[in-house]
């Protein structure tokens, strides 16, 4: 009976290290996995203030957006106004033709209407410039995403090898 315990003893302490070798081999692949899992959510950790990044350049492409929008609809206005004053010059050479004696003060309007002319066009101009420099900055920020999504491509296939 002694015998028999005493093998049963062995192999309990043959199963006791087989179990104890197996636990060290996955307390050491844990901390492994741990290891990578940690390298993982910094890679994430990158990758949302790259993505934080894009919004801001997003948001500041919207409202440049929205500022040549309105800028389109000002134009538009001035356009508009301007193709009604033409009409109402020409009514004015009208009324010249027909009234020559009312000739001065139609003539005196008229230079009014080209000096309005020209601050408008002045106006223009300047208004020109400025959509010419705003489209100049939102180049110049879609070759910063363009960039930075090439460089966030090349994070993500790396990460994928």
């Amino acid at each position: 009976m002694l015998l028999v315990q005493e093998i049963l003893l062995d192999r309990t302490s043959q199963s006791y290290q087989q179990l104890s070798s197996t636990g060290s081999k996955i307390t050491s692949e844990m901390d492994g996995c741990s290891f990578s899992i940690r390298q993982v959510n910094q890679t994430l950790g990158h990758f949302l203030a790259q993505v934080r990044g894009w919004q801001a350049a997003t948001s500041a492409l919207d409202d440049s957006l929205k500022g040549l929008l309105q800028e389109r609809y000002d134009v538009k206005a001035v356009v508009e106004q301007m193709n009604f004053t033409a009409g109402q010059t020409a009514e004015w050479i009208h009324a010249i033709q027909r009234k020559t004696d009312e000739e001065t003060l139609t003539l005196q309007k008229i230079v009014t209407e080209w000096q309005n002319y020209t601050r408008l066009f002045g106006s223009l101009r300047a208004t020109s410039s400025k959509t010419s420099e705003l489209v100049k900055s939102i180049q110049a920020s879609m070759s910063v995403a363009s960039q930075r999504i090439s460089q966030n491509s090349e994070g993500m296939h790396d990460l994928v090898l």
